[in-house]
């Protein structure tokens, strides 16, 4: 009699055991399993990037056989010019001078003999007003 007591309890700590060992082993299954869910999640967001991008890719190839966008591509990176024509490059940080020195070369040469007769005349009244 004393030992069905302590089968019983034996038996009843080795199926805990395994109890215990299958809740662990279904945990660990559960997590791999939203692992997985999550990568192919990933996966496919990657794969609908990839498919955007190619297609941009394609158009743009389809726009390259074009002989203008050719010229034009030709023309804004590697200032490509055709016959009769001038590549203006504007060198940052001296703008303002830039365009005040173009101003002057279009400003016509009578426009400032005038504005040169007046300020003579200006300077002329304050130095006899002084």
């Amino acid at each position: 009699m004393l030992r069905s007591p302590i089968l019983s309890r034996i038996l009843l700590l080795v199926l805990a055991g395994i109890l215990m060992w299958s809740s662990v082993v279904a945990g660990r299954a559960i997590f791999r399993y939203t692992q997985i869910q999550e990568d192919i999640a990933r996966a496919k967001e990657e794969l609908t990037i990839l498919r955007a991008e190619t297609s941009t890719l394609f158009s743009k190839l389809q726009e390259g056989d074009d002989v203008e966008a050719l010229e034009l591509a030709a023309r804004q990176r590697l200032n490509v010019k055709r016959p009769h024509e001038e590549v203006v490059i504007i060198i940052p940080g001296d703008e303002e001078k830039i365009i005040e020195d173009a101003l002057k070369a279009l400003v016509a040469p009578e426009v400032e003999e005038a504005r040169g007769f007046f300020s003579r005349i200006k300077k002329w009244f304050q130095n006899t007003l002084d």
